[in-house]
């Protein structure tokens, strides 16, 4: 730290010393030559090199969640160890205390600590005593800021996994309840634990900046910030007034720029915060500076939950964490600097107070989710409101919504069992009956107009605690949320099934089978009502081979899906009921468990289903499932960059064009891409991507073709997405158009040379030559692999979801957007199997 007592010169060369390192700071220290910390404690066992070098290690990881990034980290703890200076010993003392040591029993353990910590006090008490430039030192402050966080949670500050929970009696919050989605960012659980413990440090840290001349003017970078943050999240717990302005890491503006952007048109979540304007419409009439900042508050809480919304689903708009952790950080400041007006409550409208202290619940639940949130206190005096004023049944219908959502945050966290809770569900549902609110998309929909993050409050919304899971059956009208019916499927559905193997075109039948029920959803499973199912040839072909006692009788057709969520598992929070969504069945569960797409409905697992974009339709979606990530993973796979040379082999299909738009990423406009089609396609390829098309019904034998145009230039990459006709002798003659050490990628199927024994024998020869055959004995010396797109994990469909919601990736559907109706399912396999389509076969289900 650039110390207030240290020598400018020697701060100078520090930093411009720790600036130029390009790895950690530990490179920098000799670890057999630490300054030992406080000779004259008796550490039993004594404190070695090594245990010493441990607990440095142990100090920098607290640093790394603190600091925005290992810059900060880097330059900050090379001044701190060279500098020598109490906070050294300050961090070290704690952190050697915490080491295992065989030697050292529990009861001496704890007695070496409190030595240990008494030490520490007077080693700082030795310092204040000197004059104010060395007392209120940046040293000084940060020696005893730390020794402030650490008395409020001493045993492990900066847990991963949070906070240790007080005792029962003490407790604050509720341990079920979800919080989040971005519970880690930077060291939330501060101060997570018995505040009262460091109350005279802080009183004491708190006059020392005074004296200082305030936060602003501490003059090492880091300390301020760190301390501002502190503070917040100490007054959080609290639910007090910050002590100091708030000093972000990053430049203010730029937070806050970048917070603007995040409300765009196409956002799924665009309508939130826009009932606010309605519920508080009566006090505009006489404007005042308490509302503004309320309302300025609430806005920001609408875009850092926009952005964290799209930082989950891997949106490439989001921004990153450090900018994300800044921003929180100052929005719960501006929120806690609004205490003041319960002081003095008959100053302010309690409906603004009811608007401060639901949207500061809503903040410890999904942007400031603490673990030591006061939600007792909150529900209390939301309570108290309610109760004084607003809840009046005489009040106009947008301000009982804006009544219903504080109820139902104060439901969510309220503690069961307790006066607070039967007050709060019974309010709940005396305004669920008087806003007539008989569905849970209806009470949905009305939150989202004011603050309601579906990924962390529809579980709760759903699954209170105590209460079981929702049930479409049920009638009880004070299960709260529960009773809540997103729709009633019927007993039985219809579906397209087969019960033995065999080409489907002969085995499959429309029939009635049981409805899959919500009950029976596991925890991380998710039950969609389909919308419309597209065909993919390789489901075709596990229909023939795979044995019929291997799968579930009767088993239902194909994977690619989309549709409606209507029941969830406890452990889902990425999508919530009532949710658009698409997805692809994996092959386990659609063989061994007879799940499939073209059905009215299909139960999904967590790593198969993503939120549907709202710029495409639910027959769009249908069809991207399967060849959206395949054709992401296949480029993935293929080591292309910018500028590379590729050839994709049948382009004008639905994996074709997929592959297409996934390899123009990687290859930029500076890339080259060739690709095949039928003359009729030639434009269609063309619009998602490709340069030069060759028309294949022109060249009986492609490979002399590839030769004479392209041995000159060789490919970078040949991916190829048919696998029938020429494809084997395309690889066998690749040497000679295909870069040394490049790859010949494909996921073709023996589909098109029709479907047969000897074609799949002639398919799994080819895939034995090509993956076995020692090159010395004649195979051929390009590396081959078979893409299994089943191996590509939830994140390829993720980022499929996001570059669909970015306009970077679409699809296209056969014949020009045909969709074919349910009961022509089979003719709809008839022209997949045709190898005629131009694009993916799609069938709509249902409407919904």
């Amino acid at each position: 730290m650039a110390f207030c007592t240290a020598n400018e010169s020697s701060i100078h060369d520090c930093e411009a010393a720790a600036h130029k390192a390009t790895s950690s700071w530990f490179d920098t220290v000799d670890r057999n030559a630490l300054p030992p910390i406080f000779p004259l404690v008796p550490l039993e066992p004594p404190c070695s090199a090594e245990r010493l070098w441990n607990a440095l290690k142990k100090v920098n990881e607290v640093w790394k969640q603190l600091m925005p990034s290992e810059d900060f980290v880097n330059e900050r703890m090379h001044q701190i160890v060279t500098a020598k200076e109490v906070f050294y010993s300050q961090m070290l003392v704690f952190r050697v205390w915490q080491l295992p040591s065989p030697q050292t029993g529990v009861a001496k353990a704890s007695a070496q600590m409190i030595h240990l910590y008494s030490q520490a006090i007077r080693q700082i008490n030795d310092k204040l005593s000197q004059d104010a430039e060395v007392a209120c030192s940046d040293s000084m402050i940060l020696a005893v800021m730390y020794l402030y966080f650490v008395s409020t949670h001493p045993l492990d500050l900066f847990a991963k996994n949070g906070a240790a929970a007080p005792s029962a009696s003490r407790r604050n919050t509720r341990p079920d309840v979800h919080q989040g989605p971005l519970n880690d960012l930077r060291a939330l659980r501060l101060g997570g634990g018995h505040v009262d413990a460091g109350n005279e440090h802080r009183k004491g840290l708190e006059r020392m900046i005074e004296l200082r001349g305030g936060v602003k003017a501490i003059r090492a970078p880091g300390i301020a910030q760190s301390y501002c943050y502190g503070d917040t999240t100490v007054s959080s717990g609290l639910l007090r007034v910050p002590r100091s302005d708030f000093v972000p890491f990053l430049d203010p503006d730029y937070l806050w720029n970048s917070l603007a952007e995040g409300r765009r048109p196409d956002h799924p979540l665009k309508s939130m915060g826009t009932a606010f304007t309605e519920a508080l419409a009566h006090q505009q009439t006489n404007p005042s500076k308490i509302l503004t900042e309320v309302s300025k508050s609430l806005e920001n809480l609408v875009l850092y939950s926009l952005q964290a919304d799209d930082y989950v689903a891997g949106k490439r708009t989001a921004p990153t964490l450090d900018v994300m952790a800044d921003q929180r950080n100052m929005i719960q400041h501006r929120l806690m600097s609004l205490m003041h007006i319960h002081d003095t409550p008959e100053s302010t409208s309690p409906l603004i107070r009811l608007c401060h202290l639901a949207s500061l619940v809503y903040s410890f639940l999904c942007v400031f989710p603490v673990g030591h949130a006061p939600f007792r206190a909150l529900v209390f005096r939301i309570r108290s409101v309610i109760t004084e004023a607003v809840g009046r049944a005489t009040c106009p219908t947008a301000r009982q919504y804006l009544v219903l959502w504080a109820l139902c945050l104060t439901g969510i966290v309220v503690e069961p069992g307790t006066g607070s809770s039967t007050w709060a569900l019974t309010m709940l549902d005396e305004y669920l009956e008087r806003l007539e609110i008989i569905s849970w998309k209806a009470f949905r929909d009305a939150m989202l107009g004011f603050l309601w993050l579906p990924i962390t409050n529809d579980q709760d919304g759903i699954h209170q605690t105590n209460y079981p899971q929702i049930s479409y059956h049920s009638d009880n009208r004070h299960n709260n949320f529960h009773h809540f019916n997103q729709q009633d499927p019927t007993t039985e559905m219809k579906a397209w099934t087969f019960s033995r193997r065999g080409h489907p075109l002969t085995t499959l039948e429309l029939t009635t089978v049981p409805t899959p029920e919500v009950l029976s959803l596991k925890d991380d499973e998710v039950l969609v009502k389909v919308s419309h199912a597209s065909l993919n040839l390789f489901s075709s072909l596990l229909a023939w081979v795979v044995p019929s006692f291997v799968r579930t009788k009767p088993s239902v057709l194909e994977t690619d899906f989309s549709g409606r969520i209507v029941g969830v598992g406890k452990s889902i929070n990425h999508v919530s009921v009532g949710d658009d969504v698409f997805g692809v069945l994996q092959g386990g569960h659609h063989i061994k468990q007879g799940r499939g797409a073209i059905a009215e409905y299909v139960i999904a697992s967590r790593d198969e289903v993503v939120a549907k974009p709202s710029n495409i339709s639910f027959a769009e979606a249908a069809g991207l499932g399967t060849v959206g990530v395949t054709g992401f993973f296949m480029a993935s796979k293929s080591g292309l960059k910018t500028g590379d040379r590729v050839f994709v082999n049948g382009g004008s299909g639905g994996a074709g064009l997929s592959v297409l738009q996934a390899v123009r990423e990687l290859v930029g406009p500076e890339g080259t891409i060739v690709t095949t089609c039928s003359a009729k396609n030639t434009d269609l390829v063309k619009t998602f991507g490709a340069d030069e098309v060759i028309d294949y019904t022109q060249h009986a034998d492609l490979p002399t073709y590839l030769k004479q145009q392209y041995s000159s230039k060789p490919f970078d990459a040949i991916l190829d997405t048919v696998g029938t006709g020429q494809s084997q002798a395309i690889y066998n003659n690749s040497p000679a158009y295909l870069a040394q050490g490049k790859p010949y990628l494909t996921i073709g199927s023996p589909m098109g040379d029709g479907l047969t024994v000897t074609n799949l024998l002639k398919n799994i020869s080819n895939l034995l030559q090509n993956n076995a055959w020692p090159r010395v004995l004649g195979g051929t010396p390009r590396y081959w692999e078979f893409v299994d797109s089943s191996g590509a994990g939830p994140e390829v469909l993720k980022r499929l979801s996001a570059a669909i919601a970015d306009g970077k990736h679409r699809g296209q559907i056969d014949q020009g957007g045909k969709v074919w109706a349910f009961e022509d399912a089979k003719k709809a396999l008839e022209r997949l199997v045709s190898r005629r389509a131009q694009g993916k076969v799609v069938v709509k289900v249902q409407e919904l």
